[in-house]
């Protein structure tokens, strides 16, 4: 499996970052605690939400444990 990660950056280029790589035609996750991160998590293949603000209500994921590790789980049910 191979994964980038990228961070720090703004909400805009956020978007952009996941639909480079979509158009790539790279399967793409997005994780985010913020408001920030709605764009690009409603963008990606997976928006994986780690908080409950604002954040959860755009991502089809939200993660209760908020930790990265959420998207190791995701992928395991992806693959089940």
């Amino acid at each position: 499996l191979r994964t980038r990660v990228f961070g720090r950056m703004a909400p805009d280029d956020k978007v952009q970052c996941v639909r480079q790589h979509m158009n790539l035609g790279i399967v793409t996750a997005m994780c985010g605690d913020g408001g920030n991160d709605c764009g690009a998590l409603r963008t990606a293949h997976a928006g994986i939400a780690l908080s409950d603000a604002e954040a959860s209500i755009v991502s089809p994921f939200t993660s209760h444990s908020k930790t990265v590790m959420s998207v190791v789980d995701i992928l395991r049910e992806g693959r089940s």
